[in-house]
């Protein structure tokens, strides 16, 4: 083994993450812009929270549950989007006679589908996606600035 073989991409992610961590926990990073979006973002929701006064701490698990979950539920999105695709594909595969149509094409189709039907009906659900990201932001703003 070589001397630079143990260093892996994940050394220097994980040392480029430490040393910002340091940075800005000793004051040489700003995060100025980053809870100016916050901010602009929490405005947005009609979701009043964290007005009792266990508001702060209540602030901090919402913050800490967000991190924590976020990547299980991207996972579990992706996961239900890739199965309604095979299934649309699926579909659209007997509506196609014979093998008109290759698998790759009939699968582009299916993904388009399910995208231009949430495209479609947005309005339904856009206001709501609106309302927790706003919540989270909030939560973050109250459990990284205190108020």
């Amino acid at each position: 083994m070589r001397w630079f073989e143990w260093w892996r991409w994940r050394h220097t992610l994980l040392l480029v993450v430490t040393a910002g961590f340091v940075a800005a926990y000793f004051g040489l990073i700003s995060w100025g812009h980053v809870e100016r979006a916050l901010a602009r973002l929490a405005a947005e929701g009609r979701i009043e929270a964290f007005q009792s006064s266990m508001g702060r701490g209540e602030a901090i698990v919402t913050s800490f549950m967000f991190v924590l979950l976020s990547p299980l539920a991207a996972l579990a999105i992706f996961a239900l989007y890739t199965f309604s695709g095979a299934v649309a594909a699926g579909f659209l595969r007997t509506l196609i006679p014979g093998a008109a149509a290759p698998d790759w094409l009939v699968t582009i189709l299916g993904y388009g589908a399910i995208v231009g039907t949430l495209s479609y009906f947005h309005p339904l659900w856009f206001p709501y996606l609106v309302d927790v990201t706003a919540l989270i932001a909030r939560a973050l703003l109250i459990a990284t600035t205190g108020g």
